[in-house]
C-alpha cells in the first residue's frame, strides 16, 4: 500500500513586500554612490587647496622678529609699541602681520619725529594684493632726490611720499622679500614746509637701510643683481 504525501501550496510572496525591499536596495547604493563622491570631491578640493596655497615655510624666527629694535634700530630711535596677530583678514588676506611704531628723540628727550613698520606674511610670495598696494602707491610722488636709500635685497621695491593730512608731510618704503611684505612709513616734515626736515636726509636712508638688512638678516638673503 503506497503512501501519498500531499505537500501544501506555497504562500505567494507579496508583490508590495518585494517593491519595498526593492527600494530599500536602490536608496542604499545610491547613498553609498553620494557619500563615495563626496569624499572623492573633498579630497580633490583639498589637493588643489594645497596646490594653490602651499603650507608656509619653517623658520626659527617669528613675524615680530622682522621688526627693527635694540642694536638694530638707528642712534635716536626708539620703540613706543609692537602689535602682532595671525589669521587670514578679509582685509590684507595675510596669515601674519605685525608692527611697531617709533619716535626719534634730541639729545635733549625732545621727540623730533615718528615712524612705523610693518610686516605682512603671506602663503605666496606674489598675491593678488602686492600688485594692489604697489599700484596704490605708486599713485603718490616720488621720492625727494635727497633719499637715496636703494634697497640691496627687496623682490620689489618703492619709495613714494606724500602729505596724509593736514600737519606731516611722509614717506614710505614698501618691498617684498619672498612672501613677506614690508612698509616703512617716515615723517620727515610738516606739511606746510617739506623742504625743512625734521631729520636729516643721511638719518632716513639710514633708518631704510636697518630694515632692508634686517630682512635680509633673518632670510638669509644676498644682494640682489
Amino acid at each position: 500500500m503506497s503512501t501519498m504525501t500531499t505537500q501544501l501550496p506555497s504562500r505567494p510572496r507579496s508583490t508590495g513586500a518585494l517593491s519595498g525591499r526593492l527600494i530599500l536596495l536602490i536608496a542604499a547604493g545610491a547613498f553609498t554612490t553620494f557619500v563615495c563622491i563626496g569624499y572623492a570631491f573633498q579630497f580633490l578640493l583639498a589637493r588643489a587647496f594645497q596646490m594653490m596655497y602651499p603650507p608656509l615655510p619653517t623658520y626659527d624666527f617669528d613675524t615680530t622678529d622682522l621688526l627693527l629694535a635694540g642694536a638694530s634700530l638707528p642712534s635716536g630711535w626708539r620703540v613706543e609699541g609692537i602689535s602682532s596677530n595671525s589669521g587670514a583678514s578679509d582685509d590684507d588676506w595675510a596669515q601674519e602681520r605685525t608692527g611697531a611704531h617709533y619716535s626719534m628723540y634730541d639729545e635733549d628727550g625732545n621727540r623730533i619725529t615718528e615712524a612705523s613698520v610693518h610686516v605682512w606674511r603671506y602663503r605666496s610670495p606674489t598675491p593678488r594684493y602686492y600688485e594692489f598696494v604697489f599700484s596704490y602707491f605708486q599713485r603718490m610722488d616720488p621720492p625727494p632726490s635727497y633719499i637715496t636709500f636703494t634697497s640691496q635685497y627687496a623682490d620689489k621695491w618703492e619709495i613714494r611720499c606724500t602729505t596724509p593730512d593736514s600737519t606731516s608731510y611722509a614717506c614710505v618704503y614698501f618691498a617684498s622679500y619672498d612672501e613677506f611684505l614690508v612698509s616703512v612709513w617716515i615723517d620727515i616734515a610738516h606739511s606746510d614746509a617739506p623742504e625743512d626736515l625734521l631729520i636729516s636726509p643721511e638719518e632716513i636712508n639710514t633708518l631704510l637701510a636697518a630694515q632692508d638688512q634686517r630682512m635680509a638678516d633673518f632670510l638669509n638673503f644676498g644682494p640682489k643683481e
